[in-house]
C-alpha cells in the first residue's frame, strides 16, 4: 500500500518560518508538524538536515523510522 499523507490544517506561512528561524538563531529546538503530515524535527544548529520523501507508488518500510534517528530531519 502507498503512503497516504495525513490531513492537516497546517500551513506554511510567513509567521511559521519566522519562528522557526527565530528558534533556529537562538540555538533552540524546531518541532513542527508540516502539511500533509510531513515533521520537521531539529535538535540545535547543525550543518545538515536528513530529508526523506515518501516514494510514490510502493511502500518502502523502515526508512522513514531511519531518518527519524537522526537529530536533524524534514520528512
Amino acid at each position: 500500500m502507498a503512503y497516504q499523507p495525513k490531513a492537516s490544517n497546517k500551513i506554511i506561512n510567513d509567521r511559521f518560518i519566522r519562528t522557526v528561524c527565530s528558534r533556529l538563531a537562538e540555538n533552540k529546538a524546531v518541532r513542527r508538524t508540516l502539511p500533509d503530515g510531513g515533521r520537521l524535527h531539529i535538535d540545535r544548529q547543525l550543518p545538515f538536515l536528513c530529508v526523506y520523501r515518501y516514494p510514490m507508488g510502493y511502500e518502502d518500510a523502515g526508512t522513514e523510522r531511519l531518518v527519524m534517528g537522526q537529530p536533524s530531519y524534514l520528512w
